[in-house]
């Protein structure tokens, strides 16, 4: 099982550069735009 990790940020060209590095570092990424869209993924994520 992979660790995840949530990205936020209200760059998308900065959180898709992170999240290709940490992908290609072998964690499960997932990635936000704001705090309440970060709070809406962290409640449907496990």
């Amino acid at each position: 099982m992979r660790t995840k990790m949530l990205i936020v940020g209200d760059e998308p060209g900065i959180v898709a550069v992170v999240q290709n590095y940490f992908e290609l570092t072998g964690y499960q990424v997932i990635t936000a735009y704001s705090g309440a869209g970060a709070m809406k993924k962290l409640s449907h994520t496990r």
